[in-house]
């Protein structure tokens, strides 16, 4: 006769919450603690969420209001029980005297535990995900839709360093949402003198929305900002506006397409759903587009210093074969040349200290991307292809502007020189990074999201 444990979806899924979940969750603690879990230091979060699917009894007996409910004692459990192991790590300072209660199993306020739990599944397979107090919850290898994008960024809302808010709604009545981080975050912060104390950093992504992989970055930039203690510093240093998705219509029917034909560039869903580029819009007084606005409001109440308009482009040849077969107006994109970015700052010397700043910043972005040999690589790779294809060809048009090693257009291709215009007095640098992210799924998305700008460059 077998002598084996076979354990029940309940005991298994005891054994994941202690030994995964509340591992993750006290290590969270103590990085945001500095190892010293204390009162004074609470709330360590804002929430911990579990949601649970199980095949439990849940049912009433039929005698007065008792009920049979596994679901409903597991409930208890994880919210209990929660609340003493946190409890129970968290030191409380004896002076505070007369503050503590006799019984202080309960004088703790580490944040909002929530058991979630749905009805029984009567026989099928059981499922959990637990999410807050450090939990990752942004993808990066998959393609994030409208409706994925809002809910990760109620997901984010519950650490309590984010600021979120619907900042417009989209010509066919779709949400934007934006994201804020700054220190310090509270009700009655001042605007103003974040602005003037700080520099401001305004980030937005997939103003076309098949370029698909700045939604990914930016939504996960968010989460490290606020659960990683080397990125939460920043914050104490740089004020962040984070605009995760500028273009939803187009995004919902990109999204709907790469389910027929994941590989293609599915331009279709590039534009608004009038066809129109939102870029055109952002500087309009009456945009026929409601949602050209937000980028312009962000502009006018962050007054940001750097902006970054997150870009893609095809991953693989783009070819129109009756249209010349390389593509009329975006023929300098016909094929893949690796990671690049337009970088535009003030290089006159009759501003020495904002040309020196936008230098400081070209080669920080330099040093950022070279810093990791497998992205080195891959860009030698692709701008060794599209030298040898494109640029010697045609150099006039599909040029490459390299320092250090990495592809960056600076130099000013027209008889105008950026000059210190009302709006560059604000914002003295913007860069347009492109990758070839039309359509990234899967490792590829990873490897691309990883190339993004910023402190994860």
């Amino acid at each position: 006769m077998a002598d084996t444990d076979i354990r029940s979806d309940l005991e298994r899924f005891w054994a994941f919450y202690q030994e995964d979940v509340l591992k993750e969750v006290y290590t969270h603690i103590l990085e945001k603690t500095g190892n010293r879990p204390s009162f004074d230091q609470q709330p360590y979060f804002k929430r911990l969420s579990v949601e649970l699917w199980l095949s439990e009894p849940d049912y009433r007996l039929g005698l007065d209001e008792e009920v049979v409910s596994s679901l409903e004692a597991l409930h208890d459990e994880l919210y209990f029980d929660t609340l003493d192991f946190l409890r129970g790590i968290t030191e409380i300072d004896p002076a505070e005297g007369d503050m503590i209660p006799e019984d202080s199993s309960r004088y703790s306020a580490p944040g909002n535990i929530l058991p979630i739990f749905h009805p029984s599944l009567e026989g099928e397979a059981a499922a959990a995900q637990a999410e807050g107090a450090g939990a990752r919850s942004v993808p990066t290898d998959e393609i994030i839709s409208p409706e994925m994008c809002l809910e990760i960024v109620r997901r984010l809302s519950s650490n309590p360093g984010i600021k979120s808010y619907i900042a417009g709604s989209f010509y066919e009545g779709r949400d934007i949402p934006v994201l804020e981080i700054f220190a310090p975050l509270g009700p009655y912060t001042s605007l103003p003198r974040l602005v003037t104390a700080k520099p401001t950093l305004y980030m937005s992504g997939r103003q076309h929305a098949n370029e698909v992989s700045s939604t990914n970055y930016i939504l996960r930039f968010a989460e490290l900002l606020a659960q990683d203690p080397e990125y939460r510093s920043y914050a104490t240093k740089v004020n962040f506006v984070l605009h995760p998705l500028e273009n939803p219509d187009g995004a919902a029917l990109a999204y709907e397409l790469q389910k027929l034909t994941p590989f293609h560039s599915l331009h279709a869903g590039r534009y608004s759903s009038l066809g129109m580029d939102i870029g055109s819009q952002t500087g309009a007084a009456r945009p026929l587009l409601p949602e050209a606005k937000v980028r312009g409001k962000l502009n006018r109440k962050w007054l940001p210093d750097i902006y970054l308009n997150l870009h893609g482009y095809p991953s693989h040849e783009w070819v129109q074969p009756f249209s010349g077969y390389a593509p009329y107006l975006f023929r300098d994109y016909w094929i893949p040349r690796g990671w690049f970015a337009y970088f535009r700052a003030l290089s006159l010397p009759l501003y020495p200290d904002l040309a020196e700043a936008g230098q400081d910043l070209q080669g920080f972005i330099i040093r950022g991307m070279q810093a990791r040999p497998d992205i080195h690589e891959s860009n030698r790779s692709f701008y060794d292809r599209y030298y040898r294809w494109a640029a010697r060809w045609q150099p006039h048009m599909n040029y490459l502007e390299r320092y250090g090693g990495v592809n960056l257009y600076t130099k000013r291709r027209s008889s105008r020189e950026e000059r210190l215009s009302e709006r560059r007095r604000i914002t003295f640098a913007e860069e347009t990074p492109e990758l070839m992210d039309e359509t990234a799924q899967g490792e590829w998305l990873v490897f691309l999201v990883e190339q993004r700008p910023g402190p994860s460059a």
